[in-house]
């Protein structure tokens, strides 16, 4: 079969052809799952900080039923090594962009809880001092690398309490680090 296509047939044709290409291969960069907003690329500072500290909205309040999540929180999969503390060096870069949003000048009253988590191998208090271990792991490398003040972060172990994907307990999702913002006194 010998089809012909004249000049603006063709360009039309490859247009749409690219497009489904782009459209197909698009990558999820982020993504929300039980309220928690999975981040599978770096952020930079400011979608950083817009997303834990987001502005307030100036405007008529409307009360609801059930109060929204205090603090709006970001998972990163941050990786260890197996049965460790040990952050794995490809996992740097995520606690690099958290250090950089952090010692930004007008983010230097903002404070962090972070939050570890592990799937769901291993008993219960096993995997709470774990994922507590793992999120004092993420501390010490904003405070020794970044030079963050040990004050303006709180860690939390919640072990496999939870998981991101209860339908695959033992998923490599589950096992994360998350940062919410810390509004204390």
């Amino acid at each position: 079969m010998n089809m012909k296509f004249n000049p603006s047939q063709l360009a039309t044709c490859l247009a749409v052809a690219g497009l489904m290409v782009v459209l197909g291969s698009t990558t999820v960069l982020a993504e929300e799952v039980n309220g928690v907003q999975v981040m599978r690329h770096v952020p930079d500072t400011y979608e950083l900080a817009s997303a834990l500290f987001p502005k307030p909205v100036r405007g008529l309040v409307i009360h609801q039923e059930q109060p929204a999540a205090d603090s709006p929180k970001i998972a990163f999969m941050i990786n260890f090594e197996y049965n460790s503390a040990r952050v794995l060096d490809g996992s740097l870069p995520y606690l690099d962009s958290v250090g950089k949003m952090l010692s930004q000048k007008n983010l230097q009253n903002k404070d962090l809880i972070i939050e570890g988590h592990a799937d769901a191998k291993g008993g219960y208090t096993y995997n709470l001092s774990l994922s507590e271990q793992r999120a004092q792991a993420v501390k010490r490398y904003l405070v020794s690398v970044h030079h963050i003040d040990p004050k303006r972060l709180l860690c939390v172990g919640k072990g496999n309490t939870e998981l991101l994907n209860p339908a695959r307990p033992f998923a490599p999702e589950n096992r994360r680090v998350q940062f919410l913002a810390w509004h204390h006194e």
